[in-house]
């Protein structure tokens, strides 16, 4: 792809666009200053930059000359953190950008600028809040709870849940055979017989829903807009019954202990990924085929973003929309190749960026307010990427296979805000500039990709050990916006690496 010249710095009416960027435990905030657009691209000196602080008001003054031209003055307001006023201010001029320093008392994270921000009456603290399941847990807990479309109010459940009962992560399992063993010499079988009954909790009925990351599970029969032609159809028993871990491995699972005497409980066998299937000691012999059949909706998942784990050659995902605005709304899964033959386990993901769990849509009572298709991947690609510096992902088209974004995580723990300026106009009083924590990402593009950039997408992948996620077309197409969009918060002598473009990604709720 060929990239235009940087834009270079010129006189004129047009914005400027100003960008603050902080770190966690890092004293220092740092201004971006330049001219989103430019008329010619002719690269202009720059003479005479000189910031200055004005505290009362929480402005930057700067101003700066251009070579044959008058001095401009542009005012910028500042976050309301705590500045160092005797530090002197870096000014510094790059090829398309002005880059100012100001050094900070403390971080912006620390409790004391917390408390202080709250103290002058900046009331937009709660919205750097995480958003967290545990808190939609505790939101949601006193039950009999209505879910509604954020597009248009309409009620989504025939009548309220009564019960909000959490899902566990894709690898629970995993960590619970690290907690009691996986081999029925131990205590393995036994575990195995604890997590049978768990998953046996699992089951979608009418008055509960399944709560995870990014959706709620709720049944089909408790929704108003599910067709009910496709309620009637049942899905085979053998997709019922795929092993969706791993669709290739069947039902029947084995024990890989070598002893004679390895034996558990009857009817109960522990799960390994190690299993050697050609093992057929009479006495490790043992299936737990009909156990499958209650997990199904743990290995669905929550249907918003899905990881190569997960995904069955047997099932396709059908868009689940609003019956009055047909805004989407979540997903379900179905059966491949046999038509729209309804929801395999009987449920309805339903995301949390397209729903509500009172009215008004977005009032106090709204656990899902906050919610939108930005942050809920943000906050799922951090899960994934936990404990890792750096972290590569290639999203994919969940129907085509397709990959149709690569991304790299840079960093997960960057304050930011970004907005616009008239050159020798004053800012409108009262100004304020909330910095919010955001993900910085790199990112390119590949739905145009040739036949041979795919090739070379997948070959970046492998050498990477990329993760490999899916997702449905409209939130994907959502999600490209949303990171086109962040990139243009920074100059492109700042947002151009690696042939990816940087971007940011909001972390919390706004």
């Amino acid at each position: 792809m060929t990239m235009s010249s940087p834009s270079p710095l010129n006189p004129g009416t047009h914005p400027w666009r100003f960008t603050w960027e902080t770190f966690p435990h890092i004293p220092t905030l740092r201004l971006y200053l330049f001219q989103s657009s430019t008329p010619t691209p002719t690269p202009t000196s720059v003479s005479n930059l000189s910031a200055s602080f004005q505290t009362d008001r929480s402005l930057l003054f700067v101003s700066l000359s251009y070579q044959n031209d008058d001095t401009v003055r542009l005012e910028i307001p500042v976050p309301k953190v705590l500045i160092e006023p005797d530090k002197e201010i870096q000014c510094i001029v790059r090829s398309d950008h002005v880059e100012i320093k100001l050094s900070l008392v403390l971080p912006v994270d620390h409790p004391v600028v917390l408390q202080y921000r709250a103290s002058i009456g900046f009331n937009g603290d709660e919205n750097a809040v995480p958003i967290s399941l545990n808190d939609d847990l505790k939101s949601l807990s006193s039950g009999d709870v209505d879910l509604y479309c954020k597009s248009c109010s309409t009620k989504l459940t025939k009548q309220p849940l009564r019960h909000i009962v959490q899902m566990p992560s894709l690898n629970w399992r995993d960590v619970a055979e690290n907690w009691f063993g996986n081999c029925c010499c131990s205590f393995g079988a036994a575990a195995e017989d604890l997590a049978t009954q768990y998953l046996n909790s699992f089951n979608v009925s009418s008055e509960i829903g399944l709560l995870n990351s990014a959706s709620i599970t709720i049944s089909k029969d408790s929704l108003h807009g599910y067709p009910q032609n496709l309620a009637s159809k049942e899905p085979s028993l053998d997709v019922l019954n795929t092993n969706h871990a791993n669709p290739e491995v069947p039902i029947l699972d084995y024990c890989n202990c070598s002893h004679d005497d390895a034996q558990g409980p009857e009817g109960v066998a522990p799960t390994s990924e190690k299993q050697d299937l050609n093992h057929t000691t009479s006495n490790c012999d043992v299936s737990h085929g009909p156990d499958r059949y209650d997990e199904r909706s743990i290995y669905f998942g929550g249907g918003f973003v899905h990881s190569e784990a997960n995904m069955s050659k047997d099932v396709e995902w059908s868009e689940f929309c609003c019956e009055m605005c047909l805004s989407p709304l979540g997903s379900y899964p179905c059966q491949k190749d046999i038509g729209n033959a309804g929801t395999i386990d009987g449920g309805v993901r339903l995301f949390k960026c397209y729903i509500s769990t009172s009215t008004p849509v977005g009032g106090p009572g709204d656990a899902f307010r906050y919610y939108t298709v930005q942050n809920l991947f943000s906050n799922l690609l951090l899960e994934s990427a936990e404990d890792e510096v750096s972290f590569r992902t290639v999203v994919k088209d969940l129907k085509s296979r397709k990959p149709l974004l690569q991304l790299v995580l840079l960093n997960s723990k960057a304050w930011y805000f970004s907005g616009t300026c008239i050159e020798n106009q004053a800012v409108e009083p009262n100004c304020l500039v909330e910095l919010r924590p955001v993900v910085k990402v790199l990112f390119s593009d590949c739905s145009d990709a040739s036949e041979a950039d795919i090739r070379l997408v997948e070959n970046w992948s492998t050498k990477y050990h990329a993760e490999e996620v899916y997702m449905m077309t409209r939130e994907m197409e959502e999600l490209k916006n949303d990171l086109s969009f962040g990139k243009q918060s920074m100059p492109f002598s700042c947002s151009f690496m690696q042939g990816m473009h940087l971007s940011l990604l909001n972390l919390h709720g706004f």
